[in-house]
């Protein structure tokens, strides 16, 4: 599957660099980006875009020229594996947060940051120019805003549906839910291919690794498209259920090897005593 570097590099930063102080070097990040075809110059050019956006900042270590995830980089990442790796189980049934803003004209600017950082974690456009989700976006809304400095501009509010209108046809008119079924079902058939080879992958911690990879970075929009949609407004058939559960398997398998061979490309020379005689 076609993914972007960027997107790539973040993905190894944040199932296996972040493991280990969220450092790794620049040739280490080549060789590893080289399994999926990336060219080295496509990855300098990446990391060269994380670093000005201010998710990376340069760290040489013994020697070897490497980035490092910021302090800002390290909590959209660790909101991220709440939203990835949450379970359904836990999702509310019938609560909703609303989120209201108003922004003076003088920073009006700011009103499209306000809407793309909403839509970006899962909310809608409700009725009345309202943006609403499952209320169990909450935390993570809260933490964005004051991470975009845009708290003093957004209102939450959240409570039960007590309208007259059918609440599922407010979510269908809020929510593509045709896209997002699509979406799922590409999903569970790409994961499938996998899991039907997963056993072998403790034999193939390469494979393991790319794999592992393709999967997080088929599933990790998945979450944020659905925020969490409770049954009772979805469709019958909904198959949320069985393409999470499907990922959290290949999580639990593929991780492990995976994270083995990483470690085989990013650490292992860093660990390899001196040769003696460099040191004599």
């Amino acid at each position: 599957m076609e993914v972007r570097p960027k997107a790539r590099i973040l993905d190894v930063y944040g199932s296996f660099a972040r493991g280990f102080g969220g450092w790794i070097s620049i040739s280490a990040l080549v060789d590893l980006m080289g399994e999926f075809d990336v060219e080295p110059h496509s990855v300098r050019s990446a990391i060269a875009r994380l670093k000005r956006r201010g998710l990376v900042e340069p760290d040489k270590r013994d020697g070897m020229a490497g980035y490092r995830l910021t302090d800002n980089a390290t909590a959209i990442l660790d909101d991220g594996d709440g939203r990835i790796f949450r379970n359904a189980d836990n999702q509310p049934d019938r609560t909703w947060v609303v989120a209201l803003f108003s922004v003076p004209e003088p920073l009006r600017n700011q009103r499209y940051v306000v809407r793309s950082r909403l839509a970006r974690l899962g909310f809608a456009q409700g009725p009345a120019g309202s943006w609403f989700a499952p209320a169990s976006v909450v935390p993570e809304t809260k933490r964005m805003l004051e991470r975009e400095e845009l708290s003093e501009f957004v209102s939450l509010w959240a409570g039960d549906y007590l309208g007259d209108g059918d609440i599922r046809s407010i979510v269908a008119e809020a929510w593509d839910l045709d896209e997002i079924c699509q979406r799922y079902e590409e999903f569970i058939e790409l994961a499938s291919k996998v899991h039907a080879a997963a056993d072998d992958h403790v034999n193939d911690p390469r494979r393991a690794f790319i794999d592992y990879l393709d999967v997080i970075a088929a599933w990790r929009p998945l979450p944020y498209l659905d925020p969490g949609l409770p049954a009772e407004v979805t469709p019958a058939g909904w198959p949320a259920d069985e393409a999470r559960a499907l990922f959290a398997d290949l999580h639990r398998r593929l991780r492990p090897p995976g994270m083995h061979y990483y470690v085989s490309v990013a650490l292992a020379p860093m660990l390899m005593p001196e040769p003696a005689a460099l040191r004599a």
